[in-house]
């Protein structure tokens, strides 16, 4: 006699076809297969496809989906949350800069200058090309390279800040718009 409370033929079935096994419940009874969400949605997926391959792809495909679109939403909601710091139209296109006040007296010799950042106005072509080279290879030596954002260097930041190195990963462009606004 067996140990185990089955027939050999309960057995012999029981191995030789799935669709004759049973999920025995408290009372050695077969329990339903579960009706929440997503059985029911593998359900309909595997009622649409030929073969358990192409439903499995299917029911991937569409998670993967969704949480593209959950990771989306997310982006979006957290550029929209941005948006209130972010400088209107006119003061991109007129910016307020912090030019020193000079007092003169009246035969046109300097007084004082008066500010908190000491600027003034130069031209490009006043502007030695020594000093342009010196700031884009101590700054930001892909300059030529990129659109204003260095992704490569963006994506090696927390690399950096893991090893116990954080380093800078902000560009020209990005520290100009910063000192603009």
């Amino acid at each position: 006699m067996s140990q185990y409370p089955y027939t050999e033929e309960e057995l012999r079935k029981y191995f030789a076809d799935p669709s004759q096994r049973l999920r025995p419940g408290g009372d050695g009874a077969s329990v339903p297969p579960p009706d929440d969400w997503r059985s029911r949605l593998r359900r309909f997926v595997q009622s649409r496809t030929s073969s358990d391959k192409q439903s499995q792809a299917l029911y991937a495909l569409g998670v993967i989906f969704l949480v593209v679109i959950a990771g989306t939403l997310i982006v979006i909601g957290y550029l929209a949350s941005l948006s209130d710091e972010m400088p209107s139209l006119d003061q991109i296109e007129n910016p307020d800069f912090q030019l020193a006040t000079v007092a003169y007296t009246e035969d046109g010799v300097e007084l004082q200058r008066y500010a908190r950042q000491n600027r003034s106005w130069a031209r490009f072509d006043e502007i030695s090309p020594a000093v342009i080279d010196a700031l884009i290879s101590i700054e930001d030596h892909r300059f030529m390279n990129h659109w204003g954002i260095d992704v490569f260097r963006t994506m090696a930041i927390p690399y950096h800040v893991l090893r116990g190195d954080p380093q800078g990963g902000s560009t020209l462009s990005q520290q100009l718009a910063r000192n603009l606004y």
